[in-house]
């Protein structure tokens, strides 16, 4: 939806989603994974007179994440130590994002008479990556099993920090009432 405030400035409302499976490795360990995009929010175009291409900006309700988990079938090196699949039992980790998102964008609009095409990039910021990650294995509450897990969460947050960026480009048509 969008809103005409004066001749040079509008005002959309957003909604968009996306799943997604994938197989990631990290530090070694190869995950089944999922990324969910999943926000809501508006822009808003300022679009000069008679010049097809606008600057655009926006704020987003954000709940953007990344789940992963595996169960190893083989010894498995987490921190520095080498940990047996009885020991580990299923790694799981999901990463999250700020709550709130900004986006910063340009785009190219053209008018056939009631029908409105655009192609528009931007960037999603949508702060750091905060991960939690957690094993279920004999060894889930020894203190240096622990140990070894906040390092594989630090190296997995290091992984996902360049995600606090994410791309976007769209092409969309619509119709004018």
């Amino acid at each position: 939806m969008a809103v005409q405030m004066v001749p040079t400035l509008v005002v959309r409302g957003i909604i968009q989603g996306f799943d997604y499976g994938y197989e990631p490795s990290i530090d070694g360990i190869q995950y089944d994974g999922k990324l969910k995009l999943s926000s809501y929010g508006a822009q808003m175009d300022w679009r000069p007179p008679l010049v097809p291409l606008y600057v655009t900006a926006g704020i987003f309700a954000n709940d953007n994440h990344y789940s992963l988990s595996v169960t190893p079938t083989g010894n498995v090196e987490i921190g520095n130590k080498i940990y047996t699949p009885a020991q580990v039992g299923t790694l799981s980790s999901k990463a999250k994002f700020d709550d709130v998102a900004y986006f910063l964008g340009a785009g190219l609009k053209l008018d056939l008479g009631p029908l409105e095409t655009a192609l528009e990039a931007g960037v999603y910021s949508q702060g750091k990556p905060i991960v939690d990650y957690s094993a279920s294995g004999s060894l889930a509450s020894n203190p240096t099993f622990q140990a070894d897990l906040a390092l594989e969460k630090e190296k997995m947050s290091q992984e996902l920090k360049p995600h606090q960026y994410w791309p976007m480009i769209t092409l969309f048509a619509r119709w004018k009432f």
